[in-house]
């Protein structure tokens, strides 16, 4: 019996609940196979071992390029995982891996120009709010433990952005720049923000929920405000291009000149934003609310509505890769 478009008939409710559920199934799934995989690596002979040297490293583990690789081969194979999900959430509900996300149109070179301007134009405003986030006045022990949290996990990043050797390097910038973006876009923007729009019939409603989650599940509340910024910018371009590859590409130019720049100025110059002007950060928003009304200009009218295919009038099978017209349109 084909699984192909098995799950058509479920609820909005219960697409959600299959997407997060097939989301944590995978990355559980694949970060224990990178755990069993890295033990020859680190030298662990159980799993606890290989679990306190790569969740917990010591600025020793973190000298060790062997420790390093292993860190990475998990994240890469995570990433992988996720991305798997998101494909089989798409096969078991609308018939196709890639199904009406617009992965499958060639997208307007003008939307693909548009997005690289909204990620120059929001660079500034970003530093200042990611600034501002940094320097909060609360205190509290919930908030303490956030920023420790947060500290060892910049340690660790600053530790991976200092390649050592070429292939340490290009491994990284996969990581990072180009699955990073692919499975977090297909997530978040190709499949959750287009699941709450086919329940809310709201746009605005979707982008800025999906973008809270977004922000919310890196966990990371010293850099909350400027990440949930990145991905309401993400969620207007996908919104309004009705394409995924205009986000993706987005997504890949932030993460990618983060990683080139903490090659040439060091990781800990990249991470650190000093005192952003505010006067740039307003030109910034200037600049960042022009380039999605252009967008918005641009859009593509004959695309299907985001929620095609994931809304129960249009989920019919058998369903082709290409744009399906939403009866209410």
């Amino acid at each position: 019996m084909s699984l192909r478009g098995a799950l058509r008939y479920l609820s909005l409710p219960g697409l959600l609940f299959l997407l997060f559920g097939l989301y944590l199934l995978m990355e559980s799934f694949m970060a224990s196979i990178g755990l069993v995989l890295s033990m020859p690596l680190v030298g662990a002979k159980e799993l606890k071992d290989v679990q306190d040297v790569l969740f917990r490293p010591s600025d020793a583990d973190l000298q060790d390029p062997a420790v390093l690789f292993a860190i990475k081969l998990i994240n890469i194979l995570v990433s992988a995982g996720k991305l798997f999900a998101g494909g089989l959430f798409l096969y078991l509900v609308s018939g196709h891996p890639v199904g009406n996300t617009g992965t499958n149109r060639r997208p307007a070179w003008v939307l693909m120009g548009l997005a690289v301007l909204a990620m120059v134009a929001a660079s500034p405003l970003i530093d200042w709010l990611n600034a501002w986030n940094q320097e909060l006045p609360w205190q509290s022990e919930w908030l303490q433990t956030a920023r420790n949290w947060e500290e060892e996990a910049a340690r660790l990043t600053t530790a991976l952005m200092r390649p050592a050797t070429p292939i340490e390097g290009l491994t990284t910038f996969f990581m990072v720049a180009v699955l990073a973006a692919a499975w977090e876009e297909l997530i978040f923007r190709g499949l959750l923000q287009r699941l709450i729009e086919a329940g809310t019939r709201n746009g605005h409603v979707a982008v800025w929920s999906a973008a809270l989650i977004f922000s919310a599940i890196h966990m990371q509340f010293f850099s909350f405000v400027p990440r949930l910024l990145l991905g309401v910018i993400l969620g207007y371009l996908y919104l309004w291009s009705r394409n995924l590859w205009v986000p993706i590409l987005a997504h890949f130019l932030n993460n990618a000149v983060y990683i080139i720049y903490s090659w040439f100025a060091g990781p800990e110059k990249a991470a650190d934003t000093g005192n952003p002007m505010l006067v740039w950060a307003i030109v910034g928003l200037a600049g960042v609310v022009l380039t999605l009304a252009l967008v918005y200009q641009y859009r593509d009218r004959d695309a299907p509505p985001p929620w095609s295919g994931l809304d129960p009038v249009t989920r019919r099978l058998p369903l082709q890769p290409g744009p399906v017209r939403d009866r209410e349109e």
